[in-house]
């Protein structure tokens, strides 16, 4: 085993310095990310000579394909360790290692004055290369440790990172618009350059202070047996990498067996969406219903700097009070802002602004949190999964969020401008009829509300926390090391229920007992 190899599969205690290097990645990304959210569509518009629907369709179907490669790319990962260069680099490590330099292509897409198909293939190329990195990315925590706490660290580090991305995001390119003027293309260009290189260096960072499970502990039964079967007839097994790619429909589809994870997954997508949608009428809301400036609304939502606060606060409170109890007070907090603004926009008190600055920065500390949570949460949800069969899946169960994920927010764009259309929405327009007010008010409350509403119902029943999560780790490591099913405790079986959502003795095929 030469000294990458080594390195890359040698377990090491998660230090601070290790979760700062995994947590620059996601300041790299989730800047780029920010970065395409806030300016992207203004870039094409403004610097590319796209109309709006141009633009935006780049963006729509970018997502839609991503999302669609997301679940290709969590079978690639989590099966590539049957190849020569999974077993040397890792399934994970390779994808950051050699996908880092392809990063740059990020760069390539901030060129004003060229064509439509130009902007459509580099954004796309840049996607899929993000998508093939993120995912693997993204199971890291899971391959690391089984500790919470040390998991908790890794994620509240790295949603700490990316909470300051957001504000880099706004503040970088408003400093090279002063320096270079609102008409040129080169602000945008030269913030691309810097988000480039720095999420080069992120992700470097990354591959060589992490590690992950060696190839031995992540074998299945599938692999042994052909293996067996290989050596008894003295024949190569063709295709069997292949073969198991192929069943990864089957396993995106066998995820949801886990209650704790279809619960989690519902949580995020409702508010997530909901975030989305709320996000997308924002400046409309401000410049028309309460009469303010596009600036107030950006100053506004800059605030996003401030969310390092909830994830810290989050990742304090996860530990101590689980996240049952941490969703019942954050998504209260959204519905009740949701309500508030529709409030301010029907009545316009006078001292409206000053309201909406307190409850927005109340918010965005609570939006914060909400987005720490998942993040925190998915990478105990593949342990989860290898009690019930016997397999860990992180690259699975990543690639399904990443999947559902990209469709909603391609959707909740499309159903938001149709809705606003339909209720005479005029475009570059100083006014706005009465109607479309209304219609912002009401995706605001009906739209945006409802979704917040039905997450806070679902969390009220989830039970993953991390005393469960230390219970199920601990039956894993018994049963690997050959452990009797018949020996688990009452405990154990009353956890399996609650969290996997099936009784005990459907979990760990007893074909996994018989080879350990």
């Amino acid at each position: 085993m030469n000294k990458l190899s080594k390195r890359i599969y040698t377990k090491r205690k998660v230090t601070l310095w290790t979760a700062i290097c995994y947590g620059l990645t996601d300041f790299s990304s989730g800047g780029a990310q920010a970065v395409q959210s806030a300016w992207m569509l203004y870039f094409f518009t403004s610097f590319c000579n796209l109309s709006a629907t141009q633009g935006a369709s780049i963006i729509a179907i970018g997502s839609w394909v991503t999302a669609v490669f997301g679940l290709v790319a969590g079978g690639i990962t989590d099966n590539f360790y049957h190849t020569k260069l999974g077993k040397i680099f890792g399934r994970r490590h390779f994808f950051l290692i050699f996908g880092s330099p392809l990063i740059l292509s990020y760069i390539c897409l901030w060129f004003g004055g060229l064509n439509y198909w130009y902007y459509f293939f580099v954004y796309l190329a840049f996607l899929l290369i993000q998508q093939m990195i993120t995912v693997p990315y993204s199971t890291l925590p899971n391959e690391m440790t089984t500790d919470f706490n040390e998991r908790t660290l890794l994620s509240t580090t790295r949603l700490v990172f990316a909470a300051f991305s957001n504000f880099f995001a706004n503040f970088i390119p408003a400093q090279l618009f002063k320096v270079f003027g609102q008409h040129s293309a080169m602000a945008l260009t030269l913030n691309a350059v810097f988000f480039g290189v720095v999420y080069l260096l992120g992700l470097w960072l990354t591959a060589f202070n992490t590690w992950e499970m060696p190839v031995d502990q992540v074998e299945n039964v599938a692999d042994k047996e052909a293996e067996e079967n290989k050596q008894k007839k003295h024949q190569k097994v063709h295709g069997s990498f292949w073969k198991i790619l192929g069943r990864q429909l089957l396993d995106y589809l066998r995820v949801f067996r886990v209650k704790s994870y279809t619960q989690q997954i519902l949580i995020y997508l409702l508010s997530f969406t909901g975030f989305d949608v709320m996000s997308m009428v924002w400046t409309y809301y401000v410049i028309f219903c309460l009469h303010g400036s596009a600036s107030t609304a950006g100053y506004i939502m800059s605030f996003a700097g401030f969310g390092f606060i909830g994830t810290l606060i989050g990742g304090w409170a996860v530990v101590k009070f689980g996240p049952r109890k941490i969703y019942g007070v954050t998504l209260t907090i959204d519905l009740a802002t949701f309500i508030i603004l529709y409030a301010l926009g029907k009545l316009q008190p006078k001292n409206t602004f000053v309201l909406l600055f307190i409850i927005m920065m109340l918010f965005i500390i609570s939006r914060a949190i909400d987005w720490f949570l998942p993040w925190n949460m998915y990478p105990f949800m593949p342990d989860l999964g290898e009690l019930l069969t016997g397999e860990n899946k992180a690259g699975t169960f990543q690639a399904v969020v990443s999947f559902v994920r990209g469709l909603t927010s391609g959707l909740s764009g499309i159903f938001v401008g149709m809705y606003l259309d339909n209720n005479g929405f005029a475009k570059n327009a100083a006014t706005q009829p009465i109607a479309t007010q209304n219609a912002i008010l009401n995706v605001i409350l009906f739209g945006s509300g409802i979704l917040i509403f039905l997450a806070l119902l679902i969390s009220f029943g989830y039970k993953l926390n991390k005393k469960s999560h230390t219970i199920i780790i601990n039956e894993i490591a018994r049963l690997r090391a050959g452990g009797s099913k018949a020996d688990a405790t009452d405990e154990v079986k009353r956890t399996t229920k609650d969290i996997i959502g099936v009784d005990y003795d459907k979990v760990w095929p007893e074909a996994k007992n018989s080879n350990n």
